[in-house]
This record gives C-alpha cells, structure tokens and sequence, in this order.
C-alpha cells in the first residue's frame, strides 16, 4: 500500500478511537466546609473529572482506581460556582467490597458514595446516577480559588455517583466520513488500480480523437 494509504488510513483509525475508552465522573454531596474565605454549610458540591479507562488498575486491596485526567477534574459549589482542582494525583475509585466509589488524592480516598449496585462495579463502563450516603475524612484541597476545606460529609440528603460517556469532539466526527471517503478512493485507486467510469469514458474519447485524426 502506498504511504498516503497508509497515512489516511491511521488518521482514520485514530479518529474512530477519539474518546472512545473515556468517561466523566461525577460525584456529588452535602456537607460544611469553605472554599478560600467563603464558608457553606449543608450546600451540595459536586467533583467533576475525566478518565481514560484504558488506565484502570487494582490495587492490593481489591481497590479499582483510574487517575483523572491532568486538569480535567474540577469542584463546583452551590452558590459559589465551580473552580478546578489545583492537584495532579485526583483519581476515582471503585471498591466493590465496601460497596463503594467516589473521589481520591494521592492515596487517599477522599468522597465515597455508598450503594449496593457498586459491588461488581469497576470503573470500566458508564453508570448510574446511584444515590447513597456519602462519608469521608476531613480534607483540605488546593483549587485555583485558594484552599478547598471539607470538614462533615451530611448522610441526608443522599449523595450521588455517575459515570458518563465523554461526549464526541464535533470536530472529529464531522471528519470521519470524509477521511473514509479519501480511504476508498485512495485503495480503490492506487492498491487496486481501478479508475473512476467518467475518467475511463474521457481517456477513451482522447484516444479516439487521436486515431481519428492520425487517420485523416
């Protein structure tokens, strides 16, 4: 196959597989806490991240864990926004043992959302939203808004955990079927050495003329 072959056709594959072991994580809770110099109390706040699902791994424990992707993961807070987390080691968390998933730092799991349909759930494919009590130790976060300080997890009302489809740049699906339509015509003309009847019907017509006119 000759190189621009070679070159449409992996630009293709690789535009087929844009986005396509990525999800966004959501999980959400109510809780007391502030956010730089601003205090909130019993507001639900809501981690946001995305990860490649291809990087999952387990850990000893029986613990599924998917860093996030760098800059990707983000905090918003009813009444105050949402800011990113200034942090490059966020993952998220499965551990089907404790019927559990939620949001980590480091080594640490930070937010766990607790619900019975978790307990064979291993980050790989979208789920939820699951609703359950949210728990976890009191933590203090670096967000581009000053120090995130989450101090009580509320048990009611519940929490939530998603995970979601990364949606499709409309810049690459739009360009999916013109790099397949150059595909064929590339294979169909240089690997298999076929040429297009409009073309043949003019190389015919040039050849016809030419002998017509060496005749006369």
């Amino acid at each position: 196959m000759k190189p621009r072959a070679r070159f449409i056709l992996a630009v293709l594959l690789s535009l087929c597989s844009v986005h396509a072991g990525e999800l966004i994580f959501t999980i959400q809770a109510y809780g007391i806490g502030s956010l730089g110099d601003e205090s909130f109390v019993g507001q639900a706040f809501t981690f946001t991240g995305a990860g490649d699902t291809t990087n999952i791994v387990r850990t000893a424990g029986g613990e599924y864990r998917l860093s996030l992707v760098p800059r990707s993961a983000t905090i918003g807070i009813s009444g105050m926004g949402a800011v990113p987390l200034d942090i490059g080691s966020a993952y998220i968390f499965a551990n089907p043992a404790a019927d559990t998933a939620g949001f980590g730092v480091g080594a640490v799991d930070i937010l766990a959302i607790s619900n019975a349909s978790l307990s064979t759930y291993d980050l790989s494919s979208p789920i939820g939203p699951l609703a359950g009590p949210a728990y976890g130790p009191i933590t203090l976060l670096s967000t581009t808004m000053g120090p995130l300080d989450l101090q009580y997890f509320s048990p009611a009302p519940y929490g939530s955990f998603q995970a979601a489809p990364a949606p499709e740049p409309p810049s690459a699906v739009l360009s999916v079927p013109s790099v397949f339509f150059l595909c064929v015509v590339i294979l169909r003309r240089r690997f298999f050495g076929l040429r297009s009847p409009s073309r043949e019907t003019s190389r015919q017509t040039r050849l016809d003329a030419g002998q017509n006119a060496y005749l006369q």
